[in-house]
């Protein structure tokens, strides 16, 4: 089934009307309508959605809505049965974010492995919904100092949309970039910086930026 037809589906069984759905995701009636009647996972909007009918984009893609399903999947796709209780793994993706030139725009990125990390942190640092948190490796320079070549992600990929200043991870002009982007209320765009001064600042329309998640920290990779 399509995105669209899983949001349906999700909202019905929960016995909601597109209104009951609004109020709480605080998407307008008339674009949740739309999207339930058309075959995307691009909009913005599917990540508030998710939130609201308590599962992440994963899941509504995938179709995994059920209200029982999404009440234990919180923590319990994330366990690591061979670890002891209190240990969770989070997926490492195939993809980089480049801090560079860029790699292609791929819609469909595939788990390269797992890191185990220890749950009461991850609660701590992502809340009840580290399940929609993915670890992505930086590839480049143009984020340095802060960003270093080989670091480690943390990326909140329910947040499909600006909302306030910060580190990033978008498709823009058909490449992967990790960027901090900057709202410019004069000029009305946004400002995709590097943290590198050797870097020169792009700017963009929002609707031109394809967002795939929010920076929320990052480990850093020291060499020997």
């Amino acid at each position: 089934m399509s995105t669209g037809t899983n949001l349906k589906h999700a909202r019905l069984e929960r016995g909601w009307t597109l209104e009951d759905l609004s109020e709480r995701s605080g998407v307008e009636v008339g674009t949740i309508s739309a999207l339930e009647n058309r075959d995307s996972r691009r909009s913005q909007f599917f990540g508030a959605l998710a939130e609201a009918l308590g599962c992440s984009f994963e899941d509504l893609v995938a179709g995994r809505t059920s209200p029982h399903r999404v009440a234990e999947s919180n923590t319990e796709i994330y366990r690591n049965p061979s670890r002891e209780r209190g240990i969770i793994s989070m997926p490492v993706m195939y993809q980089s974010a480049s801090a560079g030139p860029g790699s292609f725009a791929d819609e469909y990125v595939p788990v390269r492995g797992h890191i185990d990390v220890v749950e009461s942190w991850a609660l701590q640092q992502f809340g009840t919904h580290f399940d929609r948190v993915k670890v992505l490796p930086v590839r480049g320079d143009s984020m340095h100092p802060t960003i270093d070549d080989g670091d480690l992600l943390f990326v909140d990929t329910a947040v499909e949309h600006f909302t306030g200043d910060g580190i990033y991870i978008l498709a823009f002009n058909e490449t992967v970039l990790v960027k901090r982007l900057v709202a410019d209320p004069v000029r009305r765009h946004l400002e995709i910086r590097s943290d590198n001064p050797a870097i020169p600042t792009q700017t963009a329309r929002e609707e031109e930026i394809q967002i795939n998640g929010i920076v929320r920290l990052w480990w850093k990779i020291k060499r020997a």
